[in-house]
């Protein structure tokens, strides 16, 4: 009797098998439903913002006014930490173990790369297993600077300094600084000009380039545009051109100027487009920074771009300092794209 019954259910079995099999219009099985994507709590507490330099510095200026900023936009306390030691490798390091909330950012950007393809700094912001590029800073792109030399050089044009130094190796003397953009652009830029091994390069301080620019000790080096002018003007200093594709600065530039800086040849001017690139100060945070996460902290940035923050930067700040509100994708490009310079130029 049991075999029989168990016959019977085997073959009904069977059967349903079948019938399934069969009937095409029969529903599929639902796919297992996706979990819901966590909801971004933003803000969630207290910001701390590092900053690689001290109190006071222009970096620290700008920073200042990006963290009172983002106090007002989102009600939380933001707290600005100065550590200028080891051009911010402490603050790196922390900033690496950091918990990936948002709550931990760091002020920084190219000047640490450079750091880090110098031998400053054990890891490099540009490493996105490690850090994640977040904001845009205050003075992201907003200035660029000039090629000088003195007014009695025998070269007014880059085509003439070229063939003065290849035809006089060693005897052109270019000041550069680690770690800023500056050193970048001149570097890129004489080694497109095929002139890089024929110039002594010395490190200098700004305000020692400066001087010796002055002093005819260096005869080639850059200097910001915005304090560009003044020298020119009085004629204490030539430029050859503009370390940069554009002329916006007209922001910081004041009208009376204007005229000697258009008459100063970009890298458009000459066909050297190729040699400029965007070095960022930017904000990062530690790796695993979700981009929903970014994207709300560049929301509650925008509030930069109301007139009262304007106007603020520029007072704080400095007249040649503005928020131009990246986003985060965009600026970890430019970050990308720098560091593959970086890679190719310094190492």
């Amino acid at each position: 009797m049991k075999k029989a019954l168990s016959l019977v259910l085997a073959c009904i079995l069977v059967l349903a098998l079948f019938a399934g099999c069969g009937n095409s219009s029969a529903p599929a099985p639902a796919a297992p439903a996706k979990p819901a994507e966590a909801e971004v709590k933003w803000p969630n507490g207290k910001i701390t913002l590092y900053v690689p330099a001290e109190a006071g510095a222009p970096v620290d200026l700008g920073a200042r006014v990006w963290a009172d900023a983002l106090a007002a936009a989102t009600g939380e306390t933001v707290e600005v930490v100065n550590d200028a030691s080891g051009d911010g490798e402490r603050l790196i390091q922390m900033l690496k173990n950091a918990a990936p909330d948002g709550k931990t950012l760091f002020y920084g950007g190219m000047g640490q790369v450079l750091m880090y393809y110098s031998g400053v700094h054990q890891d490099n912001l540009a490493d996105t297993s490690k850090f994640t590029a977040v904001a845009s800073a205050i003075g992201l792109g907003t200035s660029g600077s000039v090629l000088l030399t003195q007014p009695d050089a025998p070269y007014d044009t880059l085509d003439q300094l070229v063939e003065y130094v290849k035809a006089n190796p060693g005897k052109v003397t270019c000041a550069l600084s680690s770690g800023t953009g500056r050193y970048l652009y001149v570097t890129v830029l004489l080694k497109e000009l095929g002139i890089y091994d024929d110039v002594r390069i010395v490190e200098a301080t700004s305000t020692e380039t400066t001087t010796g620019l002055l002093g005819g000790t260096i005869n080639i080096a850059s200097m910001n545009d915005s304090k560009t002018p003044q020298y020119v003007i009085d004629g204490s200093l030539k430029p050859l051109c503009l370390l940069r594709n554009d002329r916006n600065y007209d922001n910081y530039i004041k009208p009376e100027e204007m005229s000697y800086m258009d008459a100063i040849p970009t890298y458009v001017d000459l066909g050297l487009e190729h040699c400029y690139y965007t070095l960022p100060t930017a904000v990062f945070g530690p790796a695993g920074m979700s981009p929903e996460l970014c994207n709300a902290i560049v929301d509650d940035l925008k509030i930069l771009f109301e007139d009262e923050w304007v106007a603020r930067t520029k007072e704080q700040a400095g007249r040649n300092n503005a928020y131009d509100g990246y986003t985060s994708a965009e600026v970890a490009e430019f970050i990308r794209i720098a560091d593959d310079v970086c890679k190719k130029v310094l190492q």
